[in-house]
Order: structure tokens, then sequence, then C-alpha cells
């Protein structure tokens, strides 16, 4: 996008990544390579500028002057979704308090030693009132940065996931072009993908037979919904799919299976191959996680004859 709007070739390189969780942080360093790696923010936040960096196992500065500092603070205490929250839900940014407010104060003490122009937020929908967002633009304000904010779902924005969250992006007073949050919004929309992407879209080149069956079965499950909304039966048929989804021996079928079905595709061996199962037990998936992943993997290999070769086809029958 930025060498879209600037003409100007931008390379990326990862100065600084902090993560808590010791299995994502042997991820980062494999796939990532930052030239830091800490583990807590709010240790690196609260110190004098310098961290112990993972990388190297000894003391390393903070870099200074980041282009970009993006961060997901954490939202265990303002998701509804966590019954324990409620103690301090609507001030935890405020006070500091819970795992949210303190990983807010976390990056808040690594962006005013880093000073970065453009800062990258997400958190769940709720972080965008009352007091905790108020305190997030007086704290931001504080450190010279004027916020703007938008609610969105990344499955708009190319990913293969109905996901609504926050976005924030604060950038320094003296570079800031945006003059309201309603500019943010026309922004942001500029961004949007006409049509979702599906996860095999990642996975399988372009005119890849099973890709196609899946965006044809995805467009008519669509229109049927539409047409039962029209119709006002639409919260009718959920009621009795899901009444019908409970009775024992009925199993849960995926979009895939049933282009699998389309495709008079054989049910997915059991059995993955040692480097597939690497893959399954180091990213731990879940059971319905492998079995889409199986099922993606052994799609088959019949490219459209009217597209153009996509490279090279690693998928077998």
């Amino acid at each position: 996008m930025l060498e879209k709007l600037t003409g100007i070739h931008v390379r990326w390189e990862c100065a600084l990544e902090v993560e808590f969780d010791k299995r994502k942080r042997e991820w980062l360093k494999h796939f990532t390579v930052p030239d830091i790696l800490c583990a807590d923010v709010s240790e690196v936040g609260e110190g004098d500028g310098t961290c112990w960096n993972l990388m190297t196992d000894e003391e390393a500065q903070l870099p200074e002057d980041l282009a970009v500092y993006s961060f997901g603070y954490s939202c265990k205490d303002l998701s509804t979704l966590n019954n324990m929250s409620s103690e301090w839900r609507s001030e935890c940014v405020v006070t500091g308090r819970g795992s949210t407010g303190k990983t807010w104060l976390g990056n808040m003490g690594i962006l005013r030693k880093c000073k970065p122009m453009l800062i990258i937020m997400e958190n769940v929908p709720s972080a965008r009132r009352g007091a905790n967002h108020a305190k997030m633009v007086s704290d931001l304000a504080a450190a010279g940065y004027r916020l703007f904010d938008v609610e969105a779902n990344s499955a708009d924005y190319g990913l293969p996931q109905d996901r609504r969250r926050a976005w924030f992006v604060a950038i320094l007073d003296g570079l800031c072009l945006l003059q309201s949050n309603a500019d943010f919004q026309c922004l942001m929309d500029t961004l949007k993908l006409d049509d979702h992407l599906p996860l095999a879209r990642f996975l399988l080149p372009p005119g890849h037979s099973y890709l196609k069956a899946l965006l044809e079965i995805k467009k008519k499950l669509i229109m049927k919904r539409e047409q039962a909304k029209a119709r006002g039966t639409a919260k009718l048929k959920r009621g009795k799919a899901t009444a019908k989804a409970k009775r024992p021996g009925n199993k849960w079928k995926s979009d895939h299976w049933m282009v699998r079905r389309v495709l008079r595709m054989p049910a997915p061996s059991s059995d993955l191959p040692d480097a597939l199962a690497d893959v399954v037990r180091d990213n731990a998936m879940c059971d319905r996680e492998s079995d889409l992943f199986r099922v993606i993997c052994d799609g088959p290999a019949k490219p459209d004859p009217d597209e153009q070769p996509c490279g090279t086809q690693t998928f077998s029958t």
C-alpha cells in the first residue's frame, strides 16, 4: 500500500518483537527473525530503555525512531466473553488494572522510548467506547500522536476469517494528513475487497477445480440465505438446522466436505504424511483445524484448462 501511494519501494525490517507466549516466540524466531525479541511488554515498557534480547541472550538497547509499531494489547478485560472482566472492564485502561491495563501501559512505555512515526493497534469493538477510549486518546496526545479508529471485519480486507475488531491508527502530529475520523473511515473503505476470499484461496492457485467448486457453493449458500431472509423464514430454518445438528450420529460438515462430494472425491485419509503431521503438531491445531488442513491438502490437482499456468502444483489426488 505504501509503495502504491508513494511510488517508493519500501523494504521492511523487523527491529523489535515482544511476545509473552513461549510457543509463539519460537515461531517468531524462525519466520520473522527480529533484531530484538523480548518476552514481557510490561517489563520492556517500564524499563530504562534496555531489554533482554532472546535472539542473542544478552542485554540490548531498544531501537530508536521506529517507522511503524504495531501491537494488539490484551482484550481479556474488555471482552464480553470473559465473565471475570466485569469488575474493572469500564476502567481497565484508565486504572492500568488487569492484563488489558498492564499491556496498554507497557506498550505506551515502549512507544514513548522508540517514538515510531505510525502506530497500529487492534482490540475488541468495546475498546472504542467510554473512559478507556478517552484514556487512550489522552495518553497518545500527551506522547505527541493523533488517534483515529474504526470497526472493521478482516474478511473485507482479504483475510479468510469473519472477525470484527476495532482498529486504531496513531500518527505523529507533524506527519498527520488526516483531519478527522471520517477521513480515516473513507480511507479504510477504499481498501475493501468486493468479494470475500475463502481459506482455500490462500493455499490453492487460481483456476484450481477445488477452489472453483468452493466459490460456487459459497455463492449458492449466500443466495439461498438471502432468499430465506426475504421470505422471513431464515430464523425458522436456522432453528431446525441447529436441532438436527444436536441429534446423535449427525456429524458437522463444512463447505469443504460439500466440495469433496460435488467433485466426487474420496474421503480423506486419516493418516497424514510426516511433513503435514509436523505442521499440525507444531501449530497445535485442534481436530477441526487439522481435518480442514487435511481436506485442503488432499484437494484434486485439476487446474482449469482456460487458465494460464499458476506455477508448480504441489497438491495430489
